[in-house]
């Protein structure tokens, strides 16, 4: 185990903090987690590179704890600035976000509050996540509902696996041996081992894709509860912790072509404003670029009324005041 300790490191800044609680973590997970900010000078010296002045270390440092322990036994860095790597489609791609010490190997991540007991009962149920703020999320989520589970982070998909020593090969040169980690052998879990090595090296059959923001994906307009336009191989569906959905359904097209958008023919403002909204939809399948429209001049000259028209076109207006 190492006896790396994190010497400073500062307080995380109102910007984290409202950050990680998007990821539905609390202050107190947080702190107990003793998730910490640190320099570039620092964050480098954790993850066993040399400072330069071409690259910044400077993030957020996720300690690893074994159940149990009090100590440490590896920091993992998240940088606020990583690297930019150009793709073929002309994007450009973060690179190396997250940085573990070089030669350390693969390790299991643990939520701070687990139970080391829950080690040696194979009889509780397991789940497995990648990265470690969706591992203390989900810790969360079990233990807000008083169900017991063991959650288990991996810092990549197949970093279940990794280097496990050296062997010679035929021709007498060292070579690295792949394999499961030492952190899933340490664990006493009998056959539970041998059923997540089987689980995690298994085709799924079927595999979905999970997004971030409502919106066009592979061909579908996602919204929290449906997908509209083509079906594809792989079910798109909105990943979110947030259950609030700012569209509505109200009425029929028809309904509101004859009640709403006949209403507008000949009043350009009421026009300008409705096409504006119908057109936020159309932008991604016609490849166009977005932009924006500003309605100004005195009151009561019809801003808002222009505005609740256009709203009209996603969801209901509103039902008192003009906000």
């Amino acid at each position: 185990m190492t006896t790396k300790t994190l010497n400073g490191g500062g307080a995380l800044t109102p910007s984290d903090l409202i950050k990680l609680a998007t990821s539905y973590l609390t202050p107190k997970i947080i702190a107990d987690t003793q998730i910490r900010r640190v320099g570039t000078h620092e964050g480098a010296e954790l993850v066993g590179r040399k400072p330069k002045a071409s690259v910044n270390y400077a993030g957020l440092i996720f300690p690893y704890f074994w159940p149990g322990e009090s100590r440490p036994r590896e920091y993992r860095l998240r940088r606020d600035e990583p690297e930019l790597e150009a793709q073929s489609d002309g994007t450009a791609k973060e690179k190396n976000k997250y940085l573990s010490p070089p030669g350390k190997g693969n390790l299991l991540y643990f939520a701070p509050a687990t139970d080391a007991a829950l080690l040696a009962d194979s009889s509780v149920p397991m789940t497995i996540t990648e990265g470690e703020k969706k591992t203390l999320a989900l810790s969360r989520y079990y233990a807000e509902r008083s169900e017991k589970r063991m959650v288990i982070g991996l810092s990549g998909v197949w970093n279940w696996r990794g280097t496990v020593g050296k062997q010679a090969d035929a021709k007498g040169q060292r070579r690295d041996v792949k394999g499961v980690i030492p952190d899933v052998e340490r664990g006493n879990w009998q056959n539970a081992r041998r059923l997540l090595a089987t689980y995690l090296d298994s085709d799924p059959g079927k595999r979905v894709l999970c997004v971030t923001k409502q919106g066009w994906h592979r061909g579908s307009y996602i919204l929290p509860d449906e997908a509209i336009g083509e079906e594809s191989a792989e079910p798109v569906y909105l990943q979110t912790f947030s259950t609030d959905c700012l569209f509505r359904q109200r009425g029929t097209a028809d309904e509101w072509r004859d009640n709403v958008g006949r209403s507008c023919a000949g009043k350009s403002r009421l026009m300008l404003a409705v096409s504006v909204a119908f057109s936020a939809a159309l932008i991604e399948p016609l490849q166009g670029e977005s932009g924006g429209w500003h309605f100004t001049g005195g009151s009561s000259l019809g801003k808002s009324t222009a505005l609740f028209v256009a709203g009209s076109a996603w969801k209901p207006p509103p039902t008192k005041g003009r906000g």
